[in-house]
């Protein structure tokens, strides 16, 4: 206000009171104007680094579940099974032992996806191909039970996140003919779940599922059962929009 007034004393000769005010009212909107422009770029310069901070972080985590996945896919232990289960059916069963090869080469395409989410539907098939190795090598010791509805098979999940909590329940844990192993696999309240009664080997490693999309993952026991839940994601707005470019 004091420099407005000494403006106006600068300028008494010069412009009559009502283009003073006119041009004072101008001068206000360009400083309203440079200042919201001004506020906008540091308030989208911090928006696309908290965007860029949570790629990041989503990144990190695909790339640790995909680590495990391989990894574990690539054991010298799963090939050597896989491939004594394989040789256990050729020329026993050579119509189920070209089903294996087939469902084996779509566990390892499926493992080497570069992806930062997908869909459900394509990670169940991943899991599906995966549990039929092993219900195979396994025999009556592992049951699986599926109650997934469809209506969430368009939602998002981190890759190989089903896969690892399937991969633990059975290496975690007994299963053969005389203590038949059995997961229950459905989907809840945008969650998919992994059931299964604790039965652990004397053997059995800790491990550790993460966090996935930033949501923390539900893990019970209780009852004797041990149930791990997976946020679902409907819209990829919900992780970041960048993920787009990468289904």
């Amino acid at each position: 206000p004091y420099l407005s007034r000494l403006q106006r004393w600068w300028f008494r000769d010069l412009f009559s009171y009502h283009a003073y005010a006119a041009m004072q009212y101008v001068k206000d909107l360009v400083i309203l104007v440079v200042t919201f422009l001004f506020t906008m770029t540091i308030y989208l310069m911090k928006q696309n680094h908290l965007a860029v901070v949570g790629m990041q972080e989503l990144d990190f985590e695909n790339l640790q579940n995909r680590y495990t996945a391989l990894k574990n896919q690539t054991d010298p232990h799963f090939l050597f099974n896989c491939l004594n289960t394989l040789n256990g059916l050729i020329g026993r069963d050579d119509e189920r032992a070209r089903a294996y090869v087939q469902e084996l080469a779509t566990v390892f395409r499926h493992t080497m996806r570069d992806k930062v989410v997908v869909r459900l539907s394509e990670e169940l098939e991943f899991v599906q191909s995966y549990l039929y190795l092993m219900c195979i090598r396994y025999f009556d010791g592992l049951r699986v039970e599926w109650n997934v509805d469809k209506k969430y098979l368009d939602y998002y999940v981190i890759p190989s996140g089903l896969q690892i909590l399937v991969e633990n329940a059975i290496k975690h844990n007994i299963a053969s003919a005389k203590v038949p192993l059995t997961i229950y696999i459905r989907t809840v309240d945008n969650q998919i779940v992994v059931d299964n009664k604790i039965q652990l080997r004397e053997d059995r490693q800790s491990g550790s599922t993460g966090v996935l999309f930033g949501k923390d993952i539900d893990i019970v026991s209780n009852d004797g059962h041990f149930t791990v839940s997976l946020p679902l994601i409907q819209s990829l707005e919900e992780v970041e929009p960048k993920a787009k470019s990468l289904i």
